[in-house]
């Protein structure tokens, strides 16, 4: 029995297959002003925009901006006490260290929160016995928010 074709629209001319290269090169639509994915900051950037901002808690700080700065202060305090304890300085190096680093880690937590729409204010939870700081670090996870809000414009790439 011969095949009988059903009735339906005109097939349509094969598209031509694009590689690779040229299927990411073609644009799409580009976000309105403001808006995109979050921004990655290098090592030596968010070192930079750390201290910096220092004691300027305006604007926003990315993820990547506040666990590289975050890597810093642990690798500076591991060091400090190493160091405070080979030499028996009586934990002296450690606290220089920690008063040092307390304006600038507390500013890029709370433009980290700002990133998040969220207030600075809300930082002070660290100050509640045994949860706060898991509440903090919890919230200091989550995305960025992808547009602008009360702190300046999203940090897109």
């Amino acid at each position: 029995m011969p095949e009988q074709e059903l009735p339906g629209p005109e097939p349509s001319s094969p598209s031509p297959e694009l590689s690779p290269s040229e299927a990411t090169a073609r644009p799409g639509p580009r976000p309105a002003a403001g808006y995109g994915p979050p921004r990655r900051v290098g090592f030596g950037e968010a070192l930079s925009r750390g201290f910096r901002g220092s004691f300027s808690t305006s604007g926003r700080a990315t993820r990547s901006e506040y666990w590289w700065f975050q890597l810093l202060f642990t690798v500076v305090y591991v060091a400090a006490a190493a160091v405070d304890a080979a030499v028996g300085a009586h934990y002296w190096i450690l606290a220089f260290t920690v008063i040092a680093f307390f304006a600038p880690v507390t500013s890029v937590g709370i433009r980290r929160l700002h990133d998040q729409s969220k207030s600075g204010w809300a930082y002070l939870l660290v100050l509640v016995p045994f949860v706060g700081p898991f509440i903090v670090l919890g919230i200091l996870c989550v995305a960025s928010t992808p547009r602008p809000n009360h702190w300046g414009p999203a940090l897109t790439a």
